[in-house]
């Protein structure tokens, strides 16, 4: 009878020991999963930071780049005009030169 009150008390012992070791295990596991919500969500802000980051650096290319685009089209416009103004000071000089020669020859 004692050795079966010892096997029955060994057993209970050795199911106290596994039922703390779970318990220490789903302990640590719950700690771990609590860590890991809290960086995912640590994540996600920095995610969401980061997006709206790169829209405000977006944004400012955009607005760079309309600046660059402006500059270079008035730039081009004003060359234009001037390449007409010259075109037209030809187109006069020519039209002298031409007037010189028909009095020239008549």
């Amino acid at each position: 009878m004692t050795t079966e009150l010892e096997s029955h008390k060994n057993v209970d012992r050795e199911v106290a020991n596994q039922m703390e070791l779970l318990e220490r295990k789903v302990s640590s596991i719950a700690s771990l999963v609590s860590r890991l919500k809290s960086e995912k969500q640590d994540l996600e802000r920095e995610k969401e930071e980061l997006a709206n980051a790169v829209r405000s650096f977006e944004e400012r290319l955009a607005a760079v780049d309309a600046e660059g685009a402006e500059r270079k089209l008035k730039a081009l416009r004003e060359e234009n005009e001037l390449l007409q103004d010259e075109r037209q000071a030809v187109a006069r000089r020519i039209g002298d030169l031409l007037d010189k020669l028909d009095h020239i020859s008549e």
